[in-house]
């Protein structure tokens, strides 16, 4: 059976809105007791943790089978994301608001007409100060703040030992890998992380 993956937008109204609010606080209370239980226990296997913890999540925040199971996968997720990026073993706490951060991309549209004719399409169609009004628009709806930070060297920075060179990112093949401390990820992924 094929899967088919939509994206759906969802219009509520206050009493909905204030349902959604308060779900999505016990979510974090809930990710947040698990993660202090996790940290001291460096336990990241989701049969293990379902069968200690699955049922004092139901009880205590009220939540849904399939809530418990995904406040689980976010913790295992969340530690397993911190131990790839080379952090240090710590709590991982879920706190309130988020952020959603975003590169100033003012000028980008004069800095990408130098592309090749058959690439510029591609390049140049996006609209990105609408993306931003857009995404200020939802963020200001949930409580979150938008970020508009300088992509000046984001993916040519370190994030481990903060050493910052050209010639750490390799652009054809989208690796980043650094010359001092000789950390490797997708450069992408590392412009992202020193946003963050």
């Amino acid at each position: 059976m094929p899967t088919i993956t939509a994206k759906i937008q969802l219009y509520v109204n206050e009493s909905q809105a204030e349902s959604l609010r308060l779900t999505s606080k016990t979510y974090q209370k809930a990710c947040n007791w698990l993660s202090e239980r996790v940290v001291v226990s460096k336990n990241l296997n989701q049969r293990q943790l379902n069968n200690l913890y699955y049922k004092e999540l139901r009880q205590r925040f009220g939540l849904k089978s399939q809530m418990a199971q995904s406040v689980m996968k976010t913790v295992i997720a969340s530690y397993k994301s911190a131990q790839s990026n080379g952090h240090e073993w710590s709590l991982v706490h879920y706190k309130h608001p988020s952020y959603d951060v975003v590169e100033d991309l003012t000028g980008v549209r004069q800095a990408t007409e130098k592309v090749h004719v058959k690439n510029r399409y591609v390049s140049v169609s996006w609209a990105f100060y609408q993306f931003r009004q857009f995404l200020e628009y939802k963020a200001q709806l949930y409580g979150h703040k938008v970020m508009v930070v300088s992509p000046k060297y984001t993916s040519q920075t370190c994030p481990k030992c903060g050493h910052v060179a050209k010639r750490n990112r390799n652009k054809k093949t989208h690796t980043f890998t650094c010359g001092n401390c000789s950390y490797q990820s997708n450069d992408d992924r590392i412009g992202a992380m020193n946003l963050y």
